[in-house]
């Protein structure tokens, strides 16, 4: 048996390309593995300099992503953002830093010596040793920044102190006005910067204050900073953690370590090379902070399916007594073209989502797309090429031990087979046929079970029966937009930012800005446009929510409206005195709301509506609603004022209302695609008809579950934050899930269908071609799922919240899909429509 082993090694050669019949040698197949096999050494060293390439240029990408939102076209956040950019290009620049200097002992006041020590040292080294970001004095404001300027300026330096229950004085802020430009991206540079800010801030609290005091930074660049170390965390627990787990599952499933090492390069190769390719792109377009999470996830668990695919039909080709170049031959033939199809089909599922008009969507969906192309192109590539260029080595996998292994039987029976053609091409009906040994497994028991019609009828109408509830609830859920969602959430920005929330409210980062623009030829700061805007907020926008603080020129300090002659002392300090404070120290505060409120040319004035309240929540929401609401029609009332509301949440509202009414139309899109992309591989009408009610089961059940755990909290007793509710799903995980799990579940769908239809093209009946498909692929399908939840899982330990909910989505669906619905549902389901399968395709009569 051993000797007869050498047998196929001699076969590699060129030697058996003449061996082929003209038949064969007409097929492209067999042309395309002679031509694999006689440049491997080009191939092989084109996927090298690839290789080279994404070690160069891939990890880039995990510094290119960004946390901006930009506005949907058309909306109402764009035209607001972009006129806020026209009158007040000073705040589209900057981006704000909050520092939260606190006492931990609440009963001693944040003011004093020390503090206003710090302040001052701390304000200077920021002036002096990073003039690229803060451009003036009035970059850094706080409370004695203020009073440093004028005593007048205490009703605002106030503002500064947390004066609630709470902290009752223990806490101030300082607000630093960070120049960064909208089209500038977080770099090194800007790391480097938080990096020195976070050092010093820490060193300085340090010299001027005792261990009862603390100062930590928030804000979107702290958080964008923040978010890039959670991702590389998150990839080392998928690499430390997912990756070996499904490593060590397909190498039981393969019996082999030598065929384990394709898998692990192929791996590298797609996922480097695919983190090439988009950082490119993330360069000329916001590329979403999570995406290199949902790529590399994405990238490891199809890598594994498919290898799973091509690797045990190859094993089995070389039990059954083939050469290398014909087991590779075979091997793409049938599990290439299921790979095919899936990959093509999963990918489309991914580029679907840059349907929508929001990078948040478009660049995960971009990014997952590129790199399931990237596995299926490694696969069906490289897989063969590694096949051909070692044969001897890898044709021992079916040797003894787990370098490979195999029963002595099946060796035997390889030897044998080796040496007799005929004995050969009679066992090739192995891969078509249930053997004995199969028919005492356990998938054999259920294919026949789920088979018989009583038993399919009653598992078709109870899983139905499930799914439909489950259905009706999974279509009303609560969203959450917070911003939270998607940073860390046991990072120093989002710790600092949920303390500095209870004590100043969440507006406090996020204000709304509310932009006034007075007709044309209408100065802003004018008695006219003072009573126009003073009764927009006092008369309409306070009624709406009382736990709104405004700030503007027409109140000082907030939410203290001034009358009339103040306001003609106002006009006397700018207009007059032209903001000589030395002349009259009062004018300070109007003057200074003037350097804030109105713009350089005059033409509108803004003021900020800080909310008490999560400005991304449903009361955030419901309150901009009103708001622009309220505001329309009191300025449709009046002459020719316009009203604007940017800033805040408003982009994230107007982003979440176009994907929510598009998702139905990108439903509907994907229910075509699927049918006719799962028609055509099949040439027929019931099975993408029957593929797209399955994959709706999946997916009311799995949304059901994600309900009930993340807005219902029903696992919180199990005290783990990754399944921890939190009264709402975030509004992205449903959208961006959805097209993922299709094309997950189409990828069992395929694998399963294309047994089956192979088994019957033999001439097998319809039940015995289902019960044969399923015998010879429920234990691949089902160790695939096992091995992609395995991949996914790992998100479920992630420190961001949207990719703990991501996780469960898919790691839930697939465990569903693949021990319920696709090995029992779909096989009971297929009994039941009999021949009507596979109409109006044409197969042989039952033999």
């Amino acid at each position: 048996a051993a000797s007869s082993l050498t047998v196929p090694f001699k076969l590699v050669e060129l030697d058996a390309w003449k061996r082929y019949t003209m038949e064969e040698k007409r097929s492209w197949l067999a042309s395309y593995v002679h031509f694999l096999q006689r440049y491997r050494w080009l191939v092989l060293a084109f996927w090298l300099g690839c290789f080279a390439l994404g070690l160069a240029f891939g990890p880039k990408l995990l510094t290119s992503t960004s946390l901006s939102l930009a506005p949907p076209p058309g909306s109402k956040a764009e035209t607001a953002l972009d006129e806020l950019d026209r009158q007040f290009p000073s705040i589209t620049q900057h981006s704000p830093l909050i520092v939260l200097l606190e006492r931990h002992d609440e009963t001693t006041s944040i003011l004093g010596d020390d503090t206003k020590d710090f302040a001052t040292n701390f304000t200077s080294y920021l002036l002096t040793n990073w003039t690229k970001y803060f451009q003036n004095k009035t970059s850094v404001q706080g409370y004695y920044q203020l009073l440093n300027i004028s005593t007048s300026l205490a009703p605002l330096a106030q503002d500064f102190i947390c004066n609630s229950d709470s902290c009752r004085g223990s806490q101030t802020l300082m607000l630093l006005d960070v120049y960064f430009p909208s089209n500038t991206r977080v770099d090194n540079n800007i790391r480097n910067f938080l990096q020195d800010l976070r050092h010093t801030m820490k060193s300085m609290v340090k010299f001027h204050f005792n261990r009862t005091t603390s100062a930590d930074l928030t804000g979107t660049l702290a958080f964008a900073v923040d978010i890039t170390a959670g991702t590389e965390h998150d990839l080392l627990i998928m690499d430390g953690i997912a990756f070996p787990i499904a490593l060590s599952m397909l190498a039981y499933m393969l019996k082999s370590f030598r065929l384990l090492i394709i898998p692990v390069v192929n791996m590298i190769v797609a996922i480097l090379i695919s983190f090439m390719f988009v950082y490119p792109i993330a360069l000329h377009m916001d590329v979403i902070s999570f995406t290199p999470s949902l790529m590399m996830s994405a990238a490891i668990a199809m890598n594994i399916d498919y290898n799973l695919f091509m690797l045990s039909r190859y094993r089995e080709e070389l039990l059954q007594g083939k050469d290398t170049p014909t087991a590779v031959v075979n091997m793409l033939r049938t599990a290439g073209h299921t790979i095919s199809v899936s990959g093509s089909t999963l990918a489309l599922c991914f580029f679907g989502l840059c349907f929508f008009p929001v990078s948040l969507l478009r660049s995960p969906g971009l990014g997952a797309g590129i790199a399931i192309i990237m596995v299926l192109i490694v696969n069906l590539v490289l897989t063969p090429t590694l096949l051909l260029f070692g044969p001897k080595f890898f044709e021992r996998a079916i040797g003894k031990g787990w370098c490979s292994r195999v029963e002595q039987d099946e060796q035997e029976t390889t030897s044998l087979l080796v040496n007799d053609p005929e004995a050969s091409k009679a066992s090739s009906s192995d891969s078509v046929r249930v053997t004995a040994k199969e028919k005492q497994s356990w998938w054999y028991r259920l294919a026949v079970s789920v088979t018989q019609p009583r038993t399919a009828i009653l598992l078709t109408v109870l899983v139905t029966a499930l799914a439909a509830p489950c259905g009706y609830r999974a279509v009303n859920f609560k969203k959450n937009s917070g911003i939270l969602d998607a940073t860390p959430r046991n990072s120093p920005a989002t710790k600092t930012y949920n303390r500095m929330s209870k004590s100043f409210g969440p507006g406090r980062l996020f204000p709304y800005d509310v932009l006034v623009v007075p007709p044309s030829g209408q100065a802003a700061l004018s008695l006219e446009t003072f009573d126009f805007t003073y009764s927009l907020v006092f008369d309409h926008l306070v009624p709406i929510n009382k736990d709104v603080t405004y700030t503007g020129m027409a109140w000082q300090p907030p939410n203290k409206p001034i009358n009339k002659t103040l306001f003609q002392e106002i006009l006397f300090c700018i207009n007059i005195l032209k903001c000589n404070v030395s002349a009259k120290p009062e004018c300070a505060l109007p003057c200074a709301g003037q350097a804030t409120y109105i713009s350089p040319n005059g033409t509108a004035m803004y003021a900020e509506a800080r909310l008490q309240f999560d400005p991304f929540g449903p009361a955030g929401f419901n309150y901009l609603r009103d708001a622009r609401n309220a505001a329309a029609a009191f300025a449709a009332n009046s002459s020719g004022y316009k009203v604007y509301f940017a800033s805040g949440g408003s982009i994230t509202l107007d982003v979440e209302d176009v994907v929510y009414d598009l998702f139905p139309t990108a439903v509907g899109i994907t229910t075509v695609v699927v049918i006719i992309l799962v028609g055509w591989a099949f040439w027929s009408i019931a099975i993408p008809l029957r593929a797209v009610y399955s994959i709706a089961l999946t997916l009311a059940l799995v949304y059901a579950c994600a309900i009930w755990v993340f807005q219902v909290g029903l696992l919180d007793g199990l005290h783990f934050e990754g399944l921890h509710g939190v009264g709402a799903m975030s509004w992205i995980t449903p959208v961006l899930s959805f097209s993922v799990l299709v094309g997950l579940q189409l990828d069992y769908e395929v694998f399963l269908l294309s047994r089956i239809v192979e088994v019957r093209k033999s001439g097998a009946g319809d039940v015995e071609s289902i019960v044969t498909g399923l015998t010879k692929t429920g234990g691949i399908i089902t160790a695939a799922g096992l091995v992609m939840a395995t991949a996914f899982i790992g998100l479920l330990f992630s420190s961001e919240p949207i990719l703990n909910q991501l996780s469960f989505f898919l790691v839930l669906a697939v465990l569903i899909d693949t021990f319920l619905v696709r090995t029992m549902v779909v096989p009971a389901m297929m009994s039941l429509i009999g021949s009507f399968n596979w109409y109006p395709a044409k197969h042989p009569a039952v033999a």
